[in-house]
């Protein structure tokens, strides 16, 4: 579930694919507290886009993630 997290969330997967992930979420709480912590940084990232700039410190904090994240 988690490696198809972003998909989830983009609605690129196929609609039994996001069927079953919904599914999924509902009764995991661990996976249900992970799509809703990625869909609010998404909706902070929309935010901030639409705003025009990112804070420097959220452009820093991102890049610290990134660069720390396990491949």
């Amino acid at each position: 579930m988690r490696q198809r997290t972003w998909e989830y969330l983009d609605a690129e997967l196929g609609a039994d694919d996001l069927a079953g992930i919904g599914r999924h979420i509902v009764l995991c709480l661990e996976c249900r507290q992970v799509v809703a912590f990625d869909r609010a940084f998404l909706e902070l990232l929309g935010r901030q886009r639409a705003a025009g700039v990112a804070p420097a410190r959220l452009i820093w904090e991102v890049r610290v993630a990134l660069r720390s994240a396990p491949v």
